[in-house]
């Protein structure tokens, strides 16, 4: 079960769609639901329409905070979000 650091809702990761190595991860950190979550770099949950979300630890990013123009398709990682998730351990 994983509990949301910001309001304490619950959820089981296999209903939140979330994948298993992104859970371990999850585990590691102040997770944020998906109605709660913020960006990882600036702290701020508004524009959440450009708020993309990392498959190997669903951290939410702006797009603008890691220098992308548009939103990303598909489920790789942007390279921009590498260095930032480099330096955090992950």
């Amino acid at each position: 079960m994983l509990t949301c650091s910001v309001c304490g809702g619950t959820g089981h990761p296999s209903c939140l769609r979330l994948p298993e190595e992104a859970v371990y991860k999850i585990r590691t950190y102040e997770w944020q639901c998906m109605d709660c979550k913020a960006c990882g770099i600036c702290g701020d949950s508004t524009d959440d329409d450009k708020l993309l979300f990392c498959d190997q630890c669903d951290r939410g990013y702006h797009t603008f905070c890691v220098g992308l123009h548009h939103t990303p398709r598909g489920k790789s990682m942007p390279e921009q979000l590498r260095p930032y998730l480099q330096t955090h351990g992950d």
